[in-house]
């Protein structure tokens, strides 16, 4: 069944979180984790396996969140539209029962209560996965498919059954496999073919795996393996693609760890490196990403090597954007300037900030701010004066670029503010200080950037962004908003609440021996990502209500394509007199065997094009066609003009209804339910790499309310707290009041 991979993947995201806020915590008579890979293939390289999965409908917090993901889940099986409850029979049981042809709910409830795993020939083969269950209770499981569903005894010693949509379930009394109706030599039957006899190697018994899964934490309740199938070193594929961990190079194997507690989820991951690869040592600046303001949504440890990007940009052609922009930066100074003066002393790891301000936009009142996404990025140099004064120097050619093309009137200018340093506490390179109030800290600069889009929506939306940036403290900081660079500065020297870096400090007390910093860190508050995702819906809907339709997005779709390609012409270069001339029809577009080659394409349901743009007024009146199925072009062949009914095609339902809006719902909803998390990565060894992801379930979640009150615009979900100086590891504790 094609949608399977999908509700598996989603009923396997499901389980995690939801398990986070209802199991109990690790006892001494724990089996072993993974124990089911005993009835798994060797073969097999992805294997997932669940403890218990009984904490996720019996505790209100797991079945809060996994009811979220169940109705994320049923929007887009309904095409995106929008339910307002959740599945009646526990969300990720039902999608998954559903997907598996079990239509008996009293079954379905049976199979998936207890130990539970799912094994796949690799992460792109879901849909040939197989089920594997250990159930609580396998005699009432037998008693209510025998009842419910017909038996075939196929295999000796084993009682079989057959569910819909092609899916059977075979058990022995203890354990029950659920998979496609048995193919020689499918991962189901081989599955079968190890429940059913006691020979034959199984993924247990593979070295790389059990390698792997014993690096993982003991009391792990959910533990995830990706390998591969090869049984001695040397060059392996990259088994998870390129996403985890981030920053790390192709990896042989990995296994990840699920420590569930009352108050979140730990994710332990342990991967060993591919042949040949190596990770990247670098050392994180740790003391910057816990004196950031509560603002921030995300911030992350980024190792950017300046130098050899400049120099590969520069290497480029002379006629792609990024040379141009750098030859225009450079105009007018000395030779190697901006890599000797600027980007050499740019050294360590940059700390990259995505924050929030709110904004009001022009004309829309001041009621109801919108939550502007900034992004922001520190850092540390080890000449400031020079960094500074070569950026002072680049300035005049900022605006020259700004400026182009160059306006008569109301030029973009360059905006400067003094900050007072004040009585503060700062920390650079490990050390604090503490400063008197004296002199200026430094120049803020900024260009405000909003008139450089079109009137209309952008300029409404984005007309407050501008490119800022200042020198302090021996720091770089350059972002796209004065706002959230000043509240970084102010935040890094002690003059203002701080972002929670509680889970950062507890995860690097759990740094694996030899103690040292973590190779990158990241931290952030999904919820307060879900503030500013809410804040633009509410704006839009107040104010753009058109925007909430599919039809919107369609429109706007249409117009990103390329005229050219929707119909499957190439245009003849220098089109123009309001005439497109097509110079190759491409086959299997819906312009073949309809436009010929020389012809001359001049209105557009009957609206003519342009006189001195045909080709871009092509491209809007494609997109705001009369029909979606249809468009009539008007067309000058052999001196003759006809109109030629050209058959366009048509969005599904659930293709127009997948519009952004819906997702972003979506997504905020799903990270309400997350308070703060952390991701740091370590090297434990030569070849082996070990990260950490800790997601603090947010405490609304345990509530039986689905939504509380709105915090004012701009404050942090919990109380700021501030670090210690002498000790930045030590928990913090609620800040003194600032006057």
């Amino acid at each position: 069944m094609s949608t399977l991979p999908f509700y598996m993947s989603i009923c396997l995201a499901g389980c995690l979180p939801g398990l986070a806020a209802g199991a109990s915590p690790a006892s001494d008579d724990r089996r072993p984790p993974a124990l089911l890979a005993s009835h798994v293939p060797v073969d097999a390289r992805l294997f997932l396996e669940i403890e218990d999965t009984q904490s996720l409908s019996s505790i209100p917090a797991g079945a809060a969140l996994s009811d979220v993901l169940a109705l994320l889940v049923a929007q887009v099986r309904t095409s995106g539209e929008a339910t307002t409850t959740a599945p009646a029979f526990t969300g990720w049981r039902r999608l998954l029962s559903d997907a598996l042809g079990l239509r008996d709910e009293r079954a379905a409830m049976l199979l998936l209560d207890g130990r539970l795993a799912i094994a796949a020939e690799d992460w792109t083969a879901l849909d040939s996965a197989v089920l594997i269950a250990q159930p609580r209770r396998p005699e009432a499981l037998e008693s209510q498919l025998k009842t419910r569903i017909p038996a075939a005894e196929s295999i000796p010693g084993m009682r079989q059954y057959r569910l819909d949509l092609g899916y059977e379930i075979t058990g022995d009394g203890h354990v029950f496999i659920v998979g496609r109706q048995t193919r020689e030599g499918s991962l189901h039957a081989r599955c079968l073919a190890l429940l059913s006899t006691d020979r034959g190697v199984a993924l247990a018994d593979l070295v790389e795996f059990r390698e792997r899964v014993s690096e993982v934490p003991p009391n792990a309740q959910v533990v995830l393996y990706l390998g591969t199938n090869q049984r001695r070193s040397g060059p392996a594929t990259q088994p998870t693609g390129d996403w985890w961990p981030i920053l790390s190079p192709p990896v042989r194997s990995l296994a990840m760890g699920a420590v569930l507690t009352d108050e979140g989820v730990a994710l332990e991951t342990t991967g060993r490196l591919a042949a040949g690869q190596e990770f990247p040592r670098h050392t994180p600046p740790v003391e910057a990403l816990l004196f950031l303001p509560p603002s921030a949504i995300f911030a992350w440890s980024y190792p950017f090597g300046y130098v050899n990007e400049y120099r590969r940009f520069m290497a480029a052609p002379a006629q792609t954007p990024q040379r141009f922009y750098l030859e225009v930066l450079q105009w007018g100074l000395p030779a190697g300037r901006l890599e000797n003066d600027l980007l050499r002393h740019l050294v360590g790891d940059t700390v990259c900030v995505i924050a929030r301000i709110p904004v009001y936009p022009k004309g829309k009142g001041t009621g109801n701010p919108l939550l502007m996404p900034t992004f922001a990025f520190a850092v540390q140099t080890d000449d400031s004066d020079k960094v500074d004064d070569t950026l002072r120097q680049m300035t005049r050619n900022l605006l020259r670029l700004v400026n182009l093309p160059p306006t008569s009137d109301n030029p973009v200018q360059v905006e400067e503010e003094t900050l007072r340093r004040g009585w503060s506490i700062h920390g650079n390179n490990g050390e604090f200080e503490v400063e008197p109030p004296h002199a200026a800290c430094g120049t803020l600069r900024s260009i405000p950037l909003g008139r450089l889009f079109p009137p209309g929506l952008y300029r409404e939306l984005f007309g407050a962004t501008e490119l800022s940036w200042i020198v302090c403290d021996g720091w770089l900081v350059m972002g796209t908003h004065r706002e959230t660079i000043r509240q970084i500065v102010e935040a890094r020297r002690g003059r203002s609440p701080l972002m929670s870096a509680q889970a950062l400090q507890q995860a690097m007390r759990r740094a694996q021996p030899p103690r040292r910093f973590p190779d990158m860190v990241l931290l952030a508050q999904p919820g307060a990502a879900s503030e500013v995702i809410d804040s633009w819906l509410n704006y839009i809907g107040r104010n753009h209500p058109e925007m909430l339709e599919p039809k919107w997005w369609q429109q706007l779709r249409r117009q990103s394509e390329v005229p050219q390609v929707q119909l499957g012409i190439l245009p003849a270069p220098g089109s123009a007199n309001g005439e497109v001339e097509v110079a190759e029809v491409l086959p299997d577009f819906p312009a073949a065997r309809l436009l010929q080659v020389g012809d001359r394409l001049t209105a557009v349901d009957g609206r003519k094009l342009d006189l001195d743009r045909p080709l871009q007024s092509l491209k809007e009146r494609l997109a705001k066609r009369e029909h979606d199925d249809c468009v009539r072009l008007t067309v000058l062949r052999d001196g003759e003009s006809r109109d030629i009914d050209v058959p366009m095609p048509v969005q599904t339902a659930s293709a127009a209804a997948a519009q952004p809006l819906t997702l972003l719902r979506q997504l905020s909803q799903l990270l309400r339910g997350f308070a703060f998390a952390s991701y740091t990565t370590w090297q434990a060894s030569r070849d082996v790499i070990q990260t950490r992801l800790d997601l603090k379930l947010a405490p609304a979640l345990t509530e039986t309310a689905t939504a509380s009150p709105a915090r004012p615009a701009g404050t942090p979900p919990h109380p700021p707290a501030t670090v210690d100086p002498a000790d930045p590891l030590k928990p913090p504790e609620n800040p003194p009041s600032h006057q």
